[in-house]
């Protein structure tokens, strides 16, 4: 699955890509898709304000202290999620 929240994908153990109610499902897929998040962030909040686009370092704060989670209070969240289609040009 790719979460375009963050900009990262998600693998199964598997090595397939499991599709975004796998990675919902409160058991081994939504652990997965809650790890994959968790490096994610951790990416970014790595990163300079710059290279995350802030000009603003009051901002980029805000962010930072908004984009922390608790993996394994997600892994067992109920989460709902939506499907966003965008037409890919011809």
């Amino acid at each position: 699955m790719a979460d375009t929240s963050y900009f990262f994908a998600v693998q199964g153990k598997d090595g397939k890509w499991p599709s975004a109610p796998a990675c919902h499902d409160r058991g081994e897929g939504q652990r997965a898709y809650t790890e994959a998040k968790a490096r994610r962030i951790r990416e970014l909040l790595a990163m300079s304000d710059d290279a995350l686009g802030f000009s603003d370092p009051n901002r980029a704060a805000e962010w930072r202290k908004s984009a922390g989670i608790d993996p394994d209070e997600l892994a067992t969240r109920a989460i709902g999620f939506g499907v966003v289609n965008f037409p890919l040009p011809p």
